[in-house]
């Protein structure tokens, strides 16, 4: 796709429309699924969002899981299923947990690829293997594999993710290293680097390394802790000239995708929570949340059944058009809200600026 597609007018016209229908009918297909298979996870990072209460690997979460270990199969396939005849785009496999220890995780993806749904994975990449990316390296619904690697060096990878079983960062990087070379692969291999005070010096040698690595991007993100923005405190001014001197690095060979962290510095402005219309979470305890940092939260959630699904999807959505927005302090999509506000009032191209 040519760069200017993305800013076409046509699918600027599509996207009022679109939002003026969810304004009118309160509801609208989301694009993205977003689904949470497991609370489980053979790492232990300090600064997970979530945690199983059976867990004995993290204590520091910020959220509390509901109780539950891992979303039930037979009821996500039955959902799978009635988002597929809605017309449901593309689904996002994250966590939570990781992925990888679903023990049907390649059930569900079979499910998904079936119901021709697009998919994303995010994972911390040590329980890839030779096998699955042989399995599903031609696929054409697997769209991108995205790693949480956080570091360039052993040392800080473990302090970041405190493993609790045998992986190693050396095994990681092999795992990364053949993915990435892949011949056959038609999905994007891509790197997570959530950005905290103990590896922010690791930024640009983590560019070098996945660099050499051949994976096609890495992204750099704010963490989100008990502490909010304070975490960064000190350190703020140097933390922005480690991400210029990335930018500065940008090549063809490997595309960072840098959100600025200006979400940080800026609450969300909007009353309108247009995010949670576009994306929606589904959690291990079969029920819908607007965005990670909402997931498990009380009061967040809309329970989904596969006997009451339209039922239920409707209620979400009426939830979602009366919850603020402004009631959330960090807010990693106030920029598209504010877009899709803009689209709404304006509704046509004169202060649209790609």
């Amino acid at each position: 796709m040519k760069t200017d597609d993305y800013f076409s007018t046509s699918k600027w016209n599509w996207l009022v429309s679109y939002i003026k229908d969810i304004d009118r009918n309160n509801s609208a297909l989301p694009f993205t699924l977003r689904l949470d298979l497991t609370a489980d996870c053979n790492f232990g990072c300090p600064n997970c969002l979530y945690q199983s209460k059976a867990s004995t690997i993290r204590k520091d979460a910020r959220y509390s899981y509901p109780g539950l270990q891992e979303l039930d199969y037979s009821r996500l396939i039955k959902i799978i299923k009635l988002f597929a005849k809605k017309g449901l785009k593309s689904a996002i496999i994250t966590g939570g947990g990781e992925p990888f220890v679903y023990e049907k995780f390649e059930k569900v993806l079979d499910a998904l690829f079936r119901c021709k749904i697009e998919v994303g994975i995010i994972t911390n990449g040590t329980k890839l293997t030779p096998a699955f990316i042989k399995k599903y390296s031609g696929n054409k619904y697997l769209k991108w594999i995205r790693i949480s690697l956080d570091s360039a060096t052993a040392e800080t990878w473990s302090r970041v993710h405190r493993p609790a079983d045998n992986s190693s960062f050396e095994e990681l990087i092999e795992n990364i290293r053949l993915l990435a070379s892949d011949k056959d692969r038609n999905f994007l291999v891509g790197i997570n680097f959530l950005v905290m005070p103990i590896n922010y010096k690791e930024i640009v040698p983590a560019y070098h390394l996945v660099e050499s690595l051949g994976v096609d991007n890495i992204r750099y993100t704010p963490v989100f802790t008990k502490a909010g923005k304070k975490i960064y405190e000190g350190i703020k001014e140097d933390l922005d000239n480690e991400l210029q001197k990335v930018i500065g690095l940008t090549d063809p060979r490997a595309q960072v995708n840098l959100p600025r962290f200006k979400f940080l510095d800026k609450p969300n402005n909007t009353e309108r929570c247009w995010f949670s219309h576009f994306s929606i979470n589904l959690g291990i305890d079969s029920t819908l949340y607007p965005c990670c940092l909402k997931k498990y939260v009380k009061g967040m959630g809309t329970p989904l059944t596969p006997e009451n699904f339209d039922k239920d999807l409707r209620s979400y959505f009426r939830k979602m058009k009366k919850f603020n927005a402004l009631s959330c302090k960090d807010c990693m999509y106030h920029k598209f809200n504010e877009f899709c506000e803009e689209a709404r009032h304006n509704g046509s191209l004169d202060n649209f600026i790609p």
